[in-house]
């Protein structure tokens, strides 16, 4: 079995996939196409779908760690397609245990400080899964993050 991370954005996607020995699987970002139109938008929920349950058939998860996310006036825009990623994930995931953190609560768990900057946080995955160098992408950092917690959170069940 294995632990999930997912950090659902706009414009990427962090995943992150790690066994019971804290093996690094995959962790990594996928670009979306950022085109707004409605069809657009369809074409990239389905791409989605499609990548995620490929994962999951290959790396079926125990736990998944998902970011809550938060959206003021300014990313408005961007919270359509954000909480469609969370809802394909919640319907994949739908007979699997899931987590969900706040940006600050990942932050606090992983650095001790919820104000942690990206920088910070990708220093400590470095040191929580012993790698040669940082995360080349914050939002894998991220993910990483989120699968760790959900190795933590089911060690503590």
């Amino acid at each position: 079995m294995f632990f999930w991370g997912i950090d659902p954005w706009y414009r990427k996607l962090g995943y992150a996939i790690i066994n019971y020995d804290l093996d690094i699987i995959e962790a990594w970002i996928v670009v979306h196409n950022l085109e707004k139109d409605r069809q657009s938008q369809i074409k990239r929920m389905l791409k989605t779908t499609n990548f995620i349950q490929d994962l999951m058939n290959k790396f079926p998860p125990k736990s998944i760690g998902i970011e809550k996310v938060f959206f003021s006036h300014q990313n408005q825009a961007n919270a359509e397609f954000v909480f469609g990623v969370r809802g394909i994930v919640y319907f994949l995931a739908q007979n699997m245990q899931i987590w969900e953190y706040t940006p600050t609560q990942i932050k606090k768990y992983i650095t001790g400080t919820g104000k942690a900057n990206k920088l910070l946080m990708q220093q400590m995955i470095k040191k929580v899964f012993a790698l040669k160098e940082i995360p080349q992408f914050d939002d894998a950092a991220d993910a990483l993050a989120l699968a760790y917690l959900a190795f933590k959170k089911h060690q503590w069940k």
